[in-house]
């Protein structure tokens, strides 16, 4: 679903990174779900009667998602003596409490385990070693559920991360859901940005609603890439008409400036329904691209 796991992009300058966030859906819990990250074999905790393979969930707490784990090794009397999780769960509000029970698993009781890390199940995603292992960056924040906030909360489609080029951890996330009407005026969510890989999330000031992002070839006399995106933008004489935007000035460090957005178009070829993502050119300034979800695509350059 576009409303979980988004899309993957690789880090301009470290081909062995690559980036992925993951939103969510307030109304289903797991927009600030939190997983259970490092878990261990309470003392004398192992139960008995349990078999390898058998699968046991945790039991309290508040969760869309229950976690579960599979027994990999028993003693002789079937104590639990090592195990694996198969699923970290999403819990919301109450975490279950160390020693943390689990159901019944084959013919085994008594198991119990302890909950030393919880982490988040939304976030941005980082692996430095070409997609085999991944670390939430968003949940190293020292407010995660801060950070989240500014994650889309509802089910966004077309959502769209870029790494900007030539800058390594620098990435942008337009939240999708271009479907053209008052609601998604209503709910919709600026662009926001990070300059730290993915720990921290900051909106980018004059972007009212931003359904697309691309960053193409810097205009002349800048070193930092051009930025479009398609949406709304509060500094506009027209800040309640989509259309394509573009800031030649965003601060590379700056994170409260706000950029000189200019309006390229309004709904390019006079549509802006489902727009599925946007390109800007690389190698030749002020050219962009636009892929609509069923009506062809649009570009356009000075």
């Amino acid at each position: 679903s576009s409303a979980n796991q988004h899309i993957v992009v690789c880090d301009p300058l470290d081909r062995a990174t690559y980036y992925l966030t993951r939103g969510g859906n307030a109304a289903f819990s797991n927009q600030y779900g939190r997983t259970a990250d490092v878990v261990s074999l309470h003392a004398g905790g192992g139960g008995s009667g349990y078999s390898t393979n058998d699968v046991l969930s945790f039991v309290g707490g508040t969760s869309s998602i229950t976690a579960t784990l599979k027994v990999t090794g028993v003693d002789g009397g079937g104590a639990v003596t090592s195990f694996a999780m198969t699923n970290s769960g999403s819990y919301s509000g109450i975490l279950p409490t160390n020693p943390v029970s689990t159901t019944y698993g084959g013919g085994g009781r008594g198991a119990t385990f302890d909950v030393t890390t919880w982490g988040h199940v939304s976030g941005c995603w980082m692996s430095t070693d070409y997609g085999a292992n991944w670390t939430n960056m968003t949940a190293r924040a020292a407010d995660p559920i801060a950070q989240l906030k500014n994650f889309p909360n509802y089910g966004s489609f077309c959502l769209q991360l870029i790494a900007v080029p030539g800058y390594s951890g620098h990435l942008m996330m337009g939240n999708g859901n271009t479907q053209v009407g008052t609601y998604h005026y209503a709910n919709g969510v600026p662009l926001i940005r990070s300059i730290d890989r993915g720990v921290t999330w900051h909106t980018v000031p004059g972007t009212g609603v931003c359904w697309q992002v691309a960053a193409g070839k810097a205009a002349p006399g800048k070193s930092y890439p051009a930025i479009y995106y398609a949406g709304v933008c509060t500094t506009d004489a027209d800040p309640t008409q989509p259309g394509i935007f573009r800031a030649d000035d965003v601060d590379p460090s700056n994170l409260s400036a706000t950029p000189t957005w200019h309006r390229l178009c309004y709904a390019p070829a006079g549509n802006m329904d489902t727009v599925n993502s946007m390109f800007a050119d690389l190698e030749t300034y002020g050219t962009w691209y636009m892929a609509f979800g069923g009506t062809g695509y649009a570009y356009g350059h000075l």
